[in-house]
């Protein structure tokens, strides 16, 4: 199709998926314009930079991604959730509703605030939720309303000021760890994501541009890591309403692991618990991708089966399309929620669980075993990016990624399987009068636009 004077080519194929993302992937670069509305958190971190600057960014974060740290997401997990009992119980017990997509928003915020800043739940509310959370909704605004990144109107400086406050709190979160880091004992542990990028930090790079760097990378973390957690959170949430048998089955899987008397599962439990779960998950990124294409930008004529792509077209891959086709889904209706379509063991893709008959490049949140990361990462640091940004692979649509093969198995969202687990284990969850699936017409990632609200039992 063509659209001011600009070809669109648009497919619902996984072939054509493979071809754009892997096989002739440097034929289609990434159009910044795409993600123009969130160059106030991405900066010129290592999503918008290129050539030397990109490597060297890419060299000073590689050492955050290790698998120790997942420990600590955990951890920060099972903290932050169980602080939910007391709201949820009062919730109970008044028969109010709540909207749990607000909640979803601010847990997963604060879980990745303490893993990337060591920054405490209480702390995350008062200084980053009430800067990051506008910032991200007037960048969706803007998405749908460009003259919002023009105008100076009162939202625009508000906008302005918010992202202000923002990167002043994170220059003085990096200088105060960096102090704390001339602590030999410290140096020699560090806890926190920020604290092993500094770790590998030369201090003769430690100036302003330095500090400008490492401060959009935590925007980049915190960008990545969160929204699309929540909104898989929300629609997870959703689908399990409708299917009390789903709501059981979360329950007999979680309350063996989180009993009652808050007795703390082990780390090595929690890596290898919940599987139903996991399948869960994958269901819901199925039925509900955060972003409903991948677009690149086409460097030079290409063709794909017998369609010709000529240079400068964008290439538009469309995720909820592939997803619903029912010929390449065949267990089952397609529109259903069945987290049984992934329970497959004996599968020549065990990385996905797809099982004999579907494509693995049909499943867009883990493309054909891979996992899609803002940059090439070190095995087996794929599992520690999932687990912090989730399904930050659909978010592609405005960052740039690039595709390493996994060599690892897929370990699913330890932090997703934590809050499901300990919430389902608890309280039983039914939509309030009024509550549909109507999706919002513009955000990014694609959430309920009437939020999510619950009223809630204890089990």
């Amino acid at each position: 199709m063509h659209v001011l004077g600009r070809v669109y080519i648009v497919m619902a194929d996984p072939a054509f998926a493979r071809h754009v993302l892997q096989t002739k992937a440097k034929n289609y670069r990434k159009d910044p314009g795409t993600y123009k509305v969130f160059d106030c958190l991405l900066g010129t971190g290592i999503v918008t930079s290129e050539g030397e600057r990109w490597h060297r960014l890419r060299r000073e974060l590689a050492p955050t991604f290790k698998l120790e740290i997942l420990e600590e997401v955990a951890s920060a997990a099972l903290e932050i959730t169980r602080n939910l009992f007391q709201t949820l119980d009062a919730a109970a017990e008044s028969g109010a509703a709540v909207d749990m997509a607000e909640i979803f928003r601010k847990l997963t915020l604060q879980v990745i605030s303490l893993a990337v800043l060591g920054v405490e739940p209480a702390e995350s509310d008062r200084e980053i939720s009430n800067l990051y959370l506008p910032i991200i909704d007037e960048c969706n605004d803007r998405i749908w309303y460009p003259y919002r990144m023009y105008l100076p109107t009162n939202a625009w400086w508000r906008h302005r000021s918010l992202v202000k406050q923002l990167n002043d709190y994170l220059v003085a979160k990096i200088n105060d760890r960096w102090q704390s880091m001339a602590n030999a004992k410290e140096k020699n542990s560090p806890k926190y994501i920020l604290d092993r990028i500094l770790s590998g930090v030369d201090p003769a790079q430690f100036q302003k541009d330095g500090i400008q760097d490492l401060r959009d990378g935590l925007k980049t973390f915190l960008f990545a890591g969160h929204d699309t957690t929540a909104c898989m959170l929300t629609w997870t949430l959703w689908e399990v309403m409708k299917s009390e048998q789903t709501r059981q089955k979360l329950y007999n899987e979680s309350k063996s692991l989180f009993p009652k008397d808050d007795t703390r599962p082990s780390y090595d439990e929690l890596q290898n618990s919940l599987p139903f779960t996991f399948n869960v998950l994958r269901e819901t990124l199925r039925l509900h991708p955060p972003v409903p294409v991948i677009t690149r930008e086409v460097v030079q004529p290409d063709v794909v089966g017998d369609v010709s792509i000529p240079q400068g077209a964008v290439a538009l891959i469309c995720m909820d399309g592939i997803h619903k086709r029912q010929d390449l889904w065949p267990n089952g209706d397609v529109n259903e929620f069945l987290p049984s379509r992934f329970d497959v063991l004996d599968t020549p893709s065990p990385q996905l669980g797809l099982g004999e008959g579907v494509d693995p490049w049909a499943f867009l949140p883990f493309i054909n075993g891979v996992l899609l990361a803002p940059f090439p990462l070190p095995r087996p640091s794929y599992l520690v990016w999932q687990d912090l940004a989730t399904v930050s692979a659909n978010t592609s649509r405005f960052l740039r990624y690039a595709i390493e093969p996994a060599g690892v198995e897929v370990n699913g969202s330890m932090q997703s399987r934590i809050v499901l687990g300990l919430l389902f284990s608890r309280y039983k969850f039914s939509p309030a009068q009024g509550q549909d699936d109507k999706s919002h017409p513009y955000k990014i990632p694609i959430t309920p636009v009437n939020g999510m609200f619950c009223h809630v039992t204890k089990i």
